[in-house]
This record gives structure tokens, C-alpha cells and sequence, in this order.
């Protein structure tokens, strides 16, 4: 149980306790754990992230994207970029997505709670934003 009225300081350094102890049961580190996460900054350039998250938006709403679109979404310019989308990068990233019970999903599942964390903080900043701009100490700004 999580008391959310402790500091966040302190709820840390009680996770880290309670992961160390989980850590040394038996079967409490699984070979995946620990190893390094794939260079998720050269997925994102080569179009795999966004590709994944455009495949996975268009299965949320129950729909097909062409690759056309995701080359236009990825910045394409051409012909060939589409033909690259549709050949390699497509494919690789619908086969990361598809690969459920592997280091992949192990990736993936990293990638989910790394990307979780990104949008939560953009949420606490826009949070902290708006309560600095509505504060009257700022001059009614």
C-alpha cells in the first residue's frame, strides 16, 4: 500500500527498498532486467518510434494507416521515403509490436513506462505552469 500523503522523497526511497528485497527473491530478476535498453533516440530518428506510435494509434481507432501518411508524418519529401516507410521501417516496427512474450515486449514495456513518466511530467509542468500564472503575487498576470 502507498500512502500518498508521505513526501515523495520518502515513497522513493521506500520503492527502492521494497525493488531491492523483490530483486533478491528467486526468480526476482529476470535475464531481461538487466540489460541495456536499446538507444531509443536512433529508433526515434531512423522513424521507428513514431512509426510505432502511429501503427498503434491506427489499431486504437480501429483503422488502417497507409504508409504514405506515416512517411508524410515522419517528414518524408519523396517517393523513395515512402518505399523505405512501406519496406523496412514499417515492417520493423509492426514486428516490435507484434512480439508479445520477447525481450522486445520487454523493450516496449520499458518504452510504455519511459514514455509515461515523459507525459507526466509535461502534465505537472503544465499544472505548475497554470498555477503560476493564475498566482496574484505575479501582478495579476
Amino acid at each position: 500500500m502507498i500512502d500518498l500523503s508521505f513526501p515523495n522523497s520518502l515513497l522513493k526511497q521506500q520503492f527502492d527498498t521494497h525493488l531491492q528485497q523483490l530483486r533478491r527473491r528467486r526468480g526476482g530478476r529476470p535475464t531481461g532486467a538487466a540489460k541495456r535498453s536499446p538507444d531509443f533516440k536512433e529508433w526515434a530518428k531512423i522513424g521507428v518510434l513514431p512509426c510505432m506510435d502511429l501503427l498503434l494509434w491506427a489499431e486504437e481507432k480501429e483503422g488502417r494507416i497507409a504508409s504514405r501518411l506515416i512517411a508524410d508524418g515522419l517528414g518524408s519529401e519523396s517517393d523513395a521515403d515512402e518505399e523505405k516507410v512501406r519496406k523496412t521501417i514499417r515492417p520493423l516496427a509492426a514486428g516490435l509490436l507484434e512480439l508479445r512474450d520477447s525481450d522486445a515486449s520487454v523493450e516496449l514495456k520499458r518504452l510504455g513506462a519511459l514514455a509515461y513518466a515523459d507525459w507526466s511530467h509535461r502534465q505537472q509542468v503544465r499544472h505548475a505552469r497554470k498555477r503560476a500564472h493564475k498566482s496574484p503575487d505575479r501582478g495579476g498576470l
